[in-house]
C-alpha cells in the first residue's frame, strides 16, 4: 500500500488555509539550481504564492516550498512548488563595503532582514527570524557594485567558505526561521560500493586549463597593474615562484571602488582559488537505509566518498526523495543544461 503523508497550505502571513492526506510525492531539492518540484494531488484550496508544508505521519518534514501556478483538470491539481529558499533567489541592493568590517554571515543576514523584516514596504514583509551560527571574516566575493543576485552570493558563500543558508517554515509559531552559518568541520565518509547503494553516478571535474595566472589593470590608470600567480600548494600571491604549469593566463580591467591593490587582490583570490568539490556525485539509497543518515545529513555537509579504491571529497548540495528511495546529490558541478543555464543567468 502506498505510504501516506500530509500536505498543509498557509497564506503569505503563514496563516493556515487547508490540509489533506496525499500519497507520498517524489520531490527534489537542489541548492544550486533551486529547481521547482511538481506533484499531482486531489483539488484543494491553494493559490500562487502560498506556503506548502509536506510532512510524514510522524511530522517529519518531507518538503517545504512556495506554490506556483496551480492547475486543475478533472479534479486533479498539478501543483508546482519552488523550494522555500527561492525567497532569496532575488536581485537585491546592499552596501558591499560592509564586508570589509563584518562577517559574510552577518552580511547575508542583513540583506535578508532588509528585504523581508524591516522593509519600509510592509507588503513585502514576511514573518521571519534570521540567525547567524558562525562568523567568517576576510572574505573576497568581488562584488563590483551594490546590486546583485542574492542567491549567486549565497552559492559563492557555500562553495568558497562552507556557509549555508537554511530556511524552515514553523507552522507552530507562524514564522520562517532562517539560519546562516557553517555546517561544521567534521567530514563524513560515505561508501558508494556497498550493496546498500542502489545506484551511483560520478562526474569528476578536470582542472586542466583553469586560470593560474592573472594580470589586473586599473581601468582608471592603465599604468597601474598587478600580476597574481596560483602556486602548487593552492596559495595565491604576486610572487613569481613555485608556479603551476602549463600557464593559463587571463587579463582583466579593475574599476577600483577603493584602492586598486585591495580590489586586485580580492579579484585574484576569487578567480584563481581552485574550485573545491569540482564534481557531481549522485548516490541513491533505499529510503529505510540505516547505514547512511539520509534525513540528518545537511546541505553543506562535507563528505569523503569511497569508490573503486579512491576517495573523493565533495559536499552535499541536493536531495531527491521518493516513497522508496533517497538520492543524495554531491558537488558543485551540474551537467543538466536547464540547471546550468539557471546558475549562469544569476551570475550576469
Amino acid at each position: 500500500m502506498p505510504k501516506q503523508c500530509k500536505i498543509e497550505i498557509f497564506d503569505r502571513d503563514i496563516v493556515f488555509k487547508t490540509a489533506m492526506t496525499i500519497q507520498w510525492p517524489e520531490v527534489s531539492f537542489d541548492y544550486l539550481a533551486l529547481e521547482q518540484a511538481s506533484i499531482e494531488i486531489p483539488e484543494m484550496n491553494v493559490s500562487k504564492g502560498d506556503f506548502v508544508h509536506i510532512t510524514d505521519i510522524s511530522g517529519n518534514i518531507i518538503y517545504q516550498g512556495i506554490a506556483t501556478a496551480p492547475n486543475v483538470q478533472n479534479g486533479v491539481l498539478t501543483l508546482g512548488i519552488k523550494p522555500l529558499l527561492s525567497l532569496f533567489d532575488i536581485t537585491v541592493s546592499f552596501d558591499r563595503t560592509a564586508l570589509l568590517s563584518g562577517s559574510l554571515e552577518a552580511f547575508l543576514g542583513g540583506i535578508i532582514t532588509a528585504r523581508y523584516i524591516s522593509n519600509a514596504d510592509i507588503l513585502e514583509r514576511i514573518s521571519m527570524n534570521v540567525f547567524t551560527t558562525s562568523s567568517t571574516t576576510g572574505t573576497a566575493l568581488n562584488l563590483k557594485d551594490n546590486v546583485h543576485s542574492l542567491w549567486d552570493i549565497a552559492i559563492s558563500a557555500m562553495t568558497g567558505y562552507g556557509i549555508v543558508i537554511n530556511a524552515i517554515l514553523k507552522p507552530s509559531t507562524n514564522t520562517i526561521e532562517v539560519t546562516i552559518g557553517k555546517v561544521g568541520t567534521s567530514i563524513e565518509t560515505v561508501e558508494a560500493d556497498r550493496e546498500n547503494c542502489v545506484k551511483s553516478s560520478f562526474t569528476i571535474g578536470d582542472d586542466y586549463g583553469a586560470t593560474n595566472k592573472m594580470t589586473l589593470i586599473n581601468k582608471n590608470d592603465e599604468t597601474e597593474t598587478a600580476v597574481y600567480y596560483l602556486h602548487t600548494d593552492g596559495t595565491i600571491s604576486t610572487t613569481n615562484a613555485d608556479r603551476i604549469t602549463p600557464v593559463f593566463e587571463t587579463v582583466e580591467y579593475i574599476e577600483s571602488s577603493g584602492t586598486f591593490a585591495d580590489d586586485a587582490h580580492s579579484r585574484a583570490l576569487e578567480a584563481l582559488t581552485p574550485q573545491e568539490h569540482d564534481n557531481l556525485i549522485e548516490l541513491t539509497f533505499n529510503a529505510a537505509d540505516k547505514l547512511v543518515d539520509l534525513s540528518g545529513m545537511a546541505i553543506g555537509q562535507v563528505v569523503s566518498i569511497c569508490h573503486d579504491g579512491s576517495m573523493y571529497k565533495s559536499i552535499l548540495t541536493g536531495k531527491q526523495k521518493s516513497e522508496l528511495n533517497t538520492k543524495l546529490i554531491f558537488g558543485n558541478v551540474r551537467v543538466d543544461l536547464t540547471k546550468k543555464l539557471v546558475i549562469e543567468k544569476r551570475r550576469k
